[in-house]
């Protein structure tokens, strides 16, 4: 897995801005349910196809904002980054995968001005180093989970007719509160 991150803090100055609570959460499991046909890179590439794909994300809004608090006029990578293009994607023969999701603690913002790059360079490293805690905890923790293939899961639930039992959370909720 890799975090694509953000090298700006939009963020984090749009969310002080509206004195907004940050959740930082970490989701993994639903990519891993299909096989990859073409990314948002390859249908972007495609002759004709790329270019319809471009003209509409073109005008969609962009989750950003300038010095101004105004919409930030963005450079091609940035554009790339903000636009959501789907996969083109299939279902994987042997069923889905089990959906892993934590959330953090919540980060209170309306202490920091959208102007104070300090504060949210601070509160954005805070995310970012809960975010990466959960998807660590995430990925270690499902390599041992018993249910995480479809056919396990549906096998428990004919023997005992309940579903899986949920992951334990003890150890996630101690390291994600660590400093």
């Amino acid at each position: 897995y890799k975090l694509f991150w953000p090298t700006q803090l939009d963020f984090v100055r749009l969310a002080s801005r509206f004195n907004a609570t940050i959740v930082p959460f970490g989701a993994v499991g639903s990519a891993d349910s299909f096989n990859y046909v073409l990314d948002a890179d390859e249908l972007l590439n495609l002759p004709i196809v790329g270019d319809r794909i471009k003209e509409f994300t073109a005008s969609s809004p962009l989750p950003t904002m300038n010095e101004a608090g105004d919409r930030a006029v963005e450079d091609e990578d940035a554009a790339r980054f903000n636009r959501f293009v789907p996969p083109i994607a299939l279902p994987k023969p042997t069923g889905p995968e089990r959906a892993y999701f934590l959330f953090g603690p919540a980060i209170e913002t309306e202490n920091i001005s959208p102007n104070d790059k300090e504060g949210c360079a601070k509160v954005y490293s805070d995310v970012r180093q809960n975010l990466e805690t959960n998807l660590e905890w995430i990925l270690e923790t499902r390599e041992r989970d018993p249910y995480r293939q479809y056919i396990s899961r549906q096998a428990y639930k004919s023997l005992t007719g309940k579903s899986p039992p949920p992951l334990p959370l003890e150890g996630a909720q101690r390291k994600a509160l660590e400093p």
